[in-house]
């Protein structure tokens, strides 16, 4: 006679771990590549109810800076349903170099059965790519007499920047 405790504990050591798949699509990361620094960028990223039954709601999105104002085309999804994650990549006062811009989705996986919270996050990277920089970007003088300051400027296309007149 086959001892049932045996099998039983035999089958649990031998089956994988349940993996807790999230119901929402989402890329892990996206690489905008050589990106040219100083104009805002459009970026978009497309998200998927993959999930089989409920619905989605997705409750907030945020970045980790304020150089990003994300917004979504659908906050809730029935299943296969998809939306688009827009958000606005201000490049400007940002360093040159390889950047990062996380976005974090907040959403609940709400079923008949209850709902699930879950929180996933986007990984934005870029090379950002500077033609022009003014050093340094920002300037700020108060003072009661004259004052003076050094900026610099690079132009590095291959036409330079040409300075017909400069006022102070």
């Amino acid at each position: 006679m086959i001892d049932t405790t045996y099998w039983l504990t035999w089958l649990l050591l031998a089956t994988p771990p349940l993996v807790r798949e999230e119901p929402l699509q989402l890329p892990k990361f996206l690489d905008l590549g050589n990106i040219y620094a100083g104009p805002t960028r459009q970026v978009s990223i497309s998200y998927t109810h993959r999930g089989s039954m409920g619905r989605i709601q997705i409750d907030a999105v945020r970045t980790g800076c304020h150089c990003a104002q994300p917004t979504v085309t659908v906050s809730e999804l029935q299943p296969n349903q998809s939306g688009i994650l827009h958000f606005q990549l201000r490049t400007m006062s940002q360093p040159e170099g390889g950047g990062t811009w996380p976005v974090q989705v907040a959403y609940r996986w709400i079923q008949p059965s209850g709902e699930q919270r879950f929180q996933t996050t986007v990984i934005v990277r870029a090379n950002l790519i500077r033609e022009i920089c003014l050093e340094p970007n920002a300037l700020l003088l108060s003072s009661a007499d004259s004052t003076t300051a050094e900026v610099t400027l690079r132009d590095r296309r291959k036409q330079p920047l040409r300075i017909l007149r400069f006022h102070s």
